[in-house]
């Protein structure tokens, strides 16, 4: 007995619907007012990439000592002559190196200072662009708010105006009525009197 109660209950718990779930509220998609990310970090790398590389130690060593490695070898090509340059640098000890390396290193510090200003100035003209974005897309938003909110207004007042309009011509129908049947009853009695 036990055994079909139990199933008894699995029929009728099989027949009720189920549960209606409530719609879940759709979530708000984020919008992108102004450039993306990936547009800032691209018009950042620009900015970095049009200001010159720094220069290296060989470099400060070559411009002070490549006249002289061109004296010394009148004949050879500008190949030569450089070639000449780097195995005299790469012999030079760290003492004599010294001086260009540390050039090399405030040319550097230069260098990451500027690409950092660079960066740190697009970013202030990406911020703004993204204000200013977000400002129309609010100020777009708020007048469509406001234009939806007068139709709407718009529309109550149409709808109530038509309400009030049947209203009067339901009461005008029922006078003319009323003036009709009163009209006929006047008219019935009058008529008996002539003969």
């Amino acid at each position: 007995d036990d055994a079909a109660a139990v199933d008894g209950e699995a029929d009728a718990a099989a027949e009720k619907p189920a549960a209606e779930k409530k719609p879940k509220k759709a979530k708000k998609e984020k919008v992108q007012h102004g450039p993306t990310d990936d547009e800032l970090a691209t018009r950042q790398t620009e900015a970095a990439e049009a200001i010159g590389k720094p220069n290296g130690a060989f470099r400060f060593y070559k411009k002070v000592h490549l006249g002289r490695v061109a004296e010394e070898l009148p004949d050879a090509d500008s190949k030569d002559v450089l070639k000449e340059l780097k195995r005299q640098y790469a012999e030079l000890d760290d003492g004599s190196k010294a001086e260009y390396l540390e050039k090399e290193a405030a040319e550097t510090a230069r260098y990451e200072a500027e690409v950092a200003a660079a960066k740190a100035a697009v970013a202030a003209e990406v911020d703004a662009e993204r204000a200013k974005a977000k400002e129309e897309y609010e100020a777009t938003a708020a007048a469509e708010k406001a234009a939806a909110e007068a139709e709407k207004k718009a529309a109550k007042e149409a709808e109530k105006a038509a309400k009030k309009e049947a209203a009067a011509a339901k009461k005008a129908e029922k006078k003319e009525a009323a003036a009709a049947k009163k009209a006929a009853k006047k008219a019935g009695k009058g008529g008996g009197m002539i003969q």
